[in-house]
């Protein structure tokens, strides 16, 4: 068998980290052949949603002036109003707005699917235990330098992929993606009819398992949000293709949970572009190896 033709993208979640991601492919744009498929979890999950829309400088310009709008990272002001005092859901709500709006869900029905992964707890089971222990295990992963959850999810998670092109309209598909990025108390635990829904994260934040086989059998690129030492030659995978990983160099000049901090979204950006165009060779040979030859799984 030979690997499959095609390319597909997976963006790691990481809050406003992601945006040295978007710098990276706008680096790499006038490189990279049309992507035939795209996964994330979180706020890469959001990113995808914003390349395939074609609103990839928007969804920049609406994270940019939504940090400058923010007070703080937590307000207790909206502890009086009854309101959480992380502004972060409000403000992924209003990406996500912005992004679909118009003809935006449209490009997402007819462009590149987009694949999102999220951790759901059954109804009836506590949410907190679970949560915990997750967070603990992914904590102990990026200690550990592992950018990959196990293939067993922790105990009480399961994984739940979700495909944009069965959105029924921009809401559900805005719910998925909130789905993906619940991460308690920042931003709120979601429910579904028989499921409650944690961040990917929490199994994988860099959901290369949540592109379905035969995209597993052809070129991945994979863009993490945190400076993992990556391997500087493509990964063989299991079903039969390869993966590149692109990471930051160093620590990035924005945290996760920076949403009020507008001169650090430019500089994270900047800091992609930069690194992204350092990459451009290794890319290139990526894209450019013949195919990989295996064995018949």
């Amino acid at each position: 068998m030979t690997r499959a033709p095609g390319l597909s993208i997976v963006l790691a979640g990481g809050g406003a980290c992601t945006v040295w991601g978007l710098g990276v492919l706008t680096s790499l744009a006038e490189l990279l052949p049309p992507v035939t498929r795209w996964a994330g979890t979180s706020a890469g999950a959001f990113m995808c949603l914003a390349h395939v829309s074609d609103r990839r400088e928007l969804a920049y310009q609406v994270i940019l002036e939504a940090s400058v709008r923010a007070r703080s990272v937590f307000e207790a002001r909206r502890l009086l109003r009854g309101e959480r005092p992380f502004p972060h859901g409000a403000q992924v709500r209003s990406f996500l707005e912005s992004v679909l709006a118009g003809e935006g869900f449209a490009r997402v029905q007819t462009g590149a699917p987009v694949h999102i992964l999220m951790s759901c707890v059954d109804a009836g089971r506590p949410v907190w235990p679970r949560a915990a222990v997750a967070i603990a295990q992914m904590r102990r992963r990026r200690l550990e330098g592992r950018f990959h959850g196990p293939a067993r999810p922790a105990a009480g998670l399961r994984a739940r992929v979700v495909c944009s092109h069965d959105a029924r309209d921009p809401e559900e598909l805005s719910d998925w993606v909130m789905m993906s990025g619940a991460v308690p108390p920042v931003m709120p635990v979601m429910r579904g009819r028989d499921e409650r829904y944690l961040d990917g994260a929490l199994i994988d934040n860099a959901p290369l398992r949540a592109l379905p086989v035969e995209a597993r059998r052809a070129r991945v690129l994979v863009i993490l949000s945190a400076p993992y030492l990556v391997p500087a030659r493509p990964v063989a995978l299991p079903a039969g293709g390869e993966a590149l990983y692109l990471a930051p160099a160093s620590r990035l000049p924005i945290t996760n949970l920076d949403c009020a901090a507008p001169h650090k979204v430019v500089a994270a950006r900047l800091r992609g572009e930069q690194e992204g165009a350092a990459s451009r060779d290794r890319v290139a040979r990526f894209l450019a190896a013949p195919p990989r030859r295996v064995s018949p799984a």
